[in-house]
């Protein structure tokens, strides 16, 4: 019982420095794309309001969930000033961008927020509250990370609702309730929204439900039950796809289309983005090395050492496990 309680005051304590590093001086980081984000939420935004639906494909990012978040500050926030100051003023203006930014934060910070208080009930239930200790550990010592969250950008979200994904599909397979499965779907489109990138984790949705399946089951069982549930989870995420995304209301295919035509047959590895993906070597963009290596190198710069050590020990303590199982 007083264990219990220790570990309750400890993720409470953690939780208050999580809010502390979200939400304390919040505007006073600015990433170099925000401004981009803006405009594109402003333009979002003002077609959602006049019914222009067919105008919200904005970018093939797309960003979805990012603009919703921010688009209404930046839609009333000329009306916002000229209720406090008698004057209109740009959102862009020296004089009130903190103010702006603070503001446009807000709900996606909020949200972020939101999203790993969800996190840490659910690794508790799959795992322990031990578990959900070093999570939120891990997050407040992730400096990165946390300067993201507290940025217009959409990598942060993309990022938390992924992993909302990976986490309530992993407690699906635990308890077996179809309800996780669709929470897993929602939150795959979610982040599908915001980053089309994250299409790549698809298959290896497939790859944990056919996994936890095949320990239970025949073969032929399997087969169906992991048809079934990836039917499940995948008709969730177009749901949500369809939904969130006024475009799709309109014209599907073609926004599907452009998404394809803008962000992976013209864009890919740009060569003219003005710098050297490959900063330290002479190597050029359009190298096989460089397309190899870029993603290994920048993880490994992002991530702080203590992640990086907790990695290998992990990976060291699997390798063991699988050993001592296979003999």
């Amino acid at each position: 019982m007083i264990i219990s309680m220790k570990k309750k005051l400890i993720i409470t304590f953690l939780l208050g420095i999580l809010t502390l590093l979200l939400f304390y001086n919040l505007g006073e980081y600015n990433q170099p794309t925000a401004d981009l984000w803006i405009n594109r939420s402003y333009k979002f935004f003002y077609e959602v309001k006049t019914k222009n639906f067919d105008q919200t494909y904005v970018f093939y990012h797309p960003g979805v969930t990012l603009m919703w978040l921010v688009g209404p500050v930046v839609y009333y926030f000329p009306k916002y000033t000229n209720y406090l100051y008698n004057q209109t003023i740009n959102p862009f203006d020296a004089r009130v961008f903190y103010e702006f930014n603070k503001l446009a934060l807000i709900p996606i910070v909020t949200t972020i927020f939101g999203v790993i208080i969800l996190n840490l009930y659910l690794i508790k239930k799959i795992f322990s509250k031990n578990i959900a200790l070093i999570f939120l550990s891990l997050l407040i010592s992730e400096p990165f990370l946390i300067g993201n969250i507290r940025s217009i950008h959409v990598d942060a979200l993309q990022t938390f609702f992924i992993f909302t994904c990976f986490i309530s599909l992993l407690y699906y397979t635990k308890i077996s309730q179809y309800k996780y499965i669709i929470i897993s779907g929602l939150f795959l489109g979610l982040a599908l929204l915001t980053k089309v990138t994250s299409i790549i984790f698809i298959p290896f949705i497939g790859l944990i439900l056919l996994a936890s399946n095949q320990t239970k089951y025949t073969l032929k069982k399997t087969l169906l039950l992991t048809t079934l549930n990836f039917t499940i989870l995948i008709f969730s995420t177009i749901v949500m796809f369809y939904i969130v995304w006024p475009v799709m209301w309109t014209d599907p295919i073609q926004t599907l289309s452009n998404i394809y035509q803008d962000g992976i047959a013209e864009s890919g590895f740009e060569h003219n983005l003005g710098y050297d993906y490959m900063y330290f070597a002479n190597i050029p963009n359009n190298s096989l090395i460089t397309k190899l290596l870029h993603y290994p190198i920048q993880f490994i710069f992002r991530t702080n050492g203590f992640l990086l050590i907790l990695l290998t020990i992990s990976l060291i303590y699997i390798f063991k496990l699988k050993k001592q199982i296979t003999n």
